[in-house]
């Protein structure tokens, strides 16, 4: 039983939070809080799945994609999302998942090590 609360706790506590805007926890941003306690990270399959939830959540919160007829808020929001996931992959803190984001194969993380 304890090791059940102990993993749901672990669990809970895995999580980034991903914010509209310059300033993390600014009253008024939109956030979106993404759970990856269910993801090997350690792992590419893991990390891509985790770049994959936040690339969405990065979306919500930056407002979707304007269309074509709106160049000026297509590159706020594209400076939005690159914005929103260079923290969040920051705050993850795994060579794997940085090296996903980064563009890097699963090689040229091994050479890293």
């Amino acid at each position: 039983m304890k090791s059940v609360i102990k993993n749901a706790a672990f669990a809970a506590g895995v999580s980034i939070l991903i914010v509209a805007g310059a300033h993390a926890g600014t009253a008024g941003e939109p956030q979106r809080i993404v759970h990856f306690g269910d993801l090997d990270i350690s792992m590419q399959d893991g990390a891509s799945v985790l770049l994959s939830r936040l690339g969405h959540a990065a979306d919500e919160v930056c407002g979707r994609m304007p269309s074509m007829h709106e160049p000026d808020h297509r590159a706020r929001y594209r400076t939005c999302v690159r914005k929103a996931l260079d923290d969040a992959v920051a705050q993850v803190a795994s060579p794997v998942v940085s090296a996903l984001y980064a563009g890097k194969t699963n090689a040229q993380v091994a050479s890293d090590r």
